[in-house]
C-alpha cells in the first residue's frame, strides 16, 4: 500500500513487477502538476492528469477515452433523462 498525507492507494501486481510499478508511480508523481480541488465542502490537493499519464494498453486507453468523450458530449441528454452522471 502506498500512502501520502491525503490518500491511500492499493496497487496489486505480480511480485516480479513490483519494482517497475513503483518506478512508474514515482515518475507519475514527480511529473504531476498539483492543484486544489474542493468536493463536498472538503479541500484536498489533487494531481492533474491527462490521457498520456493513464497506464493502460493503448487500445484499452482509446476505448475508455472514447467512452468519456461520448458521455461528456451527451451529458445534457443524461441529465434530461435523469440518468446518473
Amino acid at each position: 500500500m502506498l500512502s501520502n498525507s491525503s490518500a491511500q492507494h492499493w496497487f496489486i501486481c505480480h511480485r516480479e513487477d513490483a519494482a517497475k510499478v513503483l518506478l512508474l508511480i514515482q515518475k507519475a508523481e514527480s511529473e504531476t502538476e498539483r492543484y486544489l480541488e474542493t468536493a463536498y465542502g472538503k479541500t484536498r490537493l489533487q494531481g492533474k492528469y491527462d490521457w498520456d499519464a493513464v497506464i493502460l494498453d493503448s487500445n484499452v486507453r482509446r476505448l475508455v477515452r472514447n467512452d468519456f468523450d461520448l458521455f461528456f458530449e451527451r451529458e445534457d441528454w443524461f441529465r434530461q433523462h435523469n440518468l446518473p452522471n
